[in-house]
C-alpha cells in the first residue's frame, strides 16, 4: 500500500479504537483513568471478558511503514536552533523544543 492509503487508514482506525483506561477508576476517584495493566488473579478485565473494557493488544497497531509519522506523514524532528533546522531534510517536519523561548521562536519560523 502507499504510504498516503496507509495514513487514511490509520486514521479511520484510530476513530474504532476504545479509550484504554484503567480498572475501577470509575469507581474511585484517587485511582487515576491512565492505563495500567490489570493484574488481579480473578480480573474479568485481564481475562478479557465480554462486556469488560478493552485492554490495549497488538491488533489496535499502526501500519509498521508509518508508525511514529505525524498524519501529514513527516517523520517529527526536535528543533532548538537554526544549524539543526538546516539540517531536516523533505520527509521530516520540525517540532520546536518547548525550552525555545518566545524571540527565538519567532526566528525559527521565519526562517
Amino acid at each position: 500500500m502507499e504510504k498516503n492509503d496507509l495514513l487514511k487508514l490509520r486514521k479511520r482506525r484510530k476513530t474504532k479504537k476504545p479509550n484504554f483506561i484503567r480498572q475501577d477508576s470509575h469507581k474511585k476517584k484517587e485511582v487515576k483513568k491512565r492505563w495500567r495493566r490489570p493484574k488481579g488473579l480473578q480480573s474479568k478485565m485481564r481475562l478479557c471478558k465480554r462486556g469488560y473494557k478493552k485492554c490495549p493488544s497488538q491488533g489496535y497497531r499502526s501500519p509498521s511503514i508509518i508508525r511514529g509519522l505525524h498524519s501529514t506523514g513527516l517523520a517529527p524532528v526536535i528543533v532548538c536552533s537554526k544549524r539543526n533546522l538546516e539540517k531536516i531534510s523533505k520527509n521530516e517536519g520540525a517540532i520546536i523544543a518547548k525550552s525555545v523561548g518566545m524571540k527565538k521562536r519567532i526566528e525559527l519560523v521565519n526562517h
